[in-house]
């Protein structure tokens, strides 16, 4: 159980990270948000998070509004809450 409990963070961090370090130009993504954005549309879908597994298994956790995908704003403010607990 511990495990999962890491998992989390670990995938905020990488996610997130790359997020913000991309945010300064708001066109341009850090390179792991990028790379599971496959269309460049600036929102990663559940499809495109399957590509960084423990992201997938916690996606509607990060997925704050419930819309189904998930923005830079929500894995950063995600990533915030989970580093501060």
């Amino acid at each position: 159980m511990s495990g999962s409990r890491f998992a989390v963070p670990m995938a905020l961090l990488l996610v997130a990270g790359a997020a913000q370090a991309g945010m300064q130009e708001d066109d341009q993504a850090g390179p792991m948000f990028k790379q599971l954005d496959a269309d460049g549309n600036g929102r990663i879908t559940q499809n495109e998070a399957k590509a960084n597994p423990a992201l997938a298994r916690h996606f509607d956790q990060f997925d704050a509004n419930g819309d189904g995908v998930l923005t830079r704003e929500e894995i950063r403010k995600h990533g915030q809450t989970d580093s501060s607990s």
